[in-house]
């Protein structure tokens, strides 16, 4: 294990010297730099992997996450959608997209995003997932519960839709169907399950 980033730079120099075309090394290097915040460096590293592969949806990607830290949102957004057209199984661009867009005050083109992503991906639960955290920002609370009840229609083992809906739920003061959904999720190993042991015992006084 690599004790210092630098360690880590020196590696991917000295791989990208014996290979300057290998696009996964090129990317790889950037992602590295970008987590130490190395920005103009990383950039040079991705424009280099996207110069020699243009049609790789990862060099896009990682541009568009650079370009969203460095608060070029604009650019950002543009790199997204390049990389969902190259690569429609790319869930987190159009996720990263559908921010933005939300973000923006765009919402109908932050929901068309998501949509766009489930029907591509329909066995994919995280388009919906996004779509329910998106609906309850807005405080629609009815379609943020059928969201995240698709959701689930699509993959019943994921603990944290789970707690989001049991949350609403509970918002809404429909108590035992809240306690109903924390107890799935501590059926599926959440790994917080003190909160919602405290949860469940909180409820069950509310229920009495």
């Amino acid at each position: 294990e690599l004790g210092k980033p630098e360690e880590a730079f020196d590696m991917f120099k000295k791989a990208i010297k014996y290979a300057p075309d290998n696009t996964e090394f090129l990317n790889e290097y950037g992602v590295s730099l970008l987590k130490n915040k190395k920005f103009p460096e990383a950039l040079e590293m991705f424009d280099k992997a996207i110069e020699l592969d243009p049609k790789s949806s990862d060099g896009y990607f990682n541009k568009a996450n650079l370009l969203y830290e460095t608060q070029n949102y604009k650019e950002s957004l543009s790199n997204y959608v390049r990389a969902t057209e190259l690569n429609s199984k790319n869930i987190k661009a159009f996720i990263n997209a559908s921010k933005i867009l939300s973000e923006q005050g765009n919402f109908k083109e932050a929901k068309e995003m998501l949509l766009k992503a489930s029907e591509l991906n329909p066995k994919s639960l995280m388009p919906y997932f996004e779509l329910g955290k998106m609906m309850e920002t807005q405080t629609n609370i009815p379609e943020a519960i059928s969201m995240y009840k698709e959701s689930i229609n699509r993959d019943s083992s994921k603990s944290d839709i789970y707690k989001s809906l049991g949350n609403l739920y509970e918002e809404e003061k429909k108590f035992k169907e809240a306690e109903r959904l924390y107890k799935k999720a501590v059926r599926q190993n959440f790994p917080d399950s003190v909160y919602f042991d405290n949860k469940i015992i909180e409820l069950d006084l509310k229920n009495s």
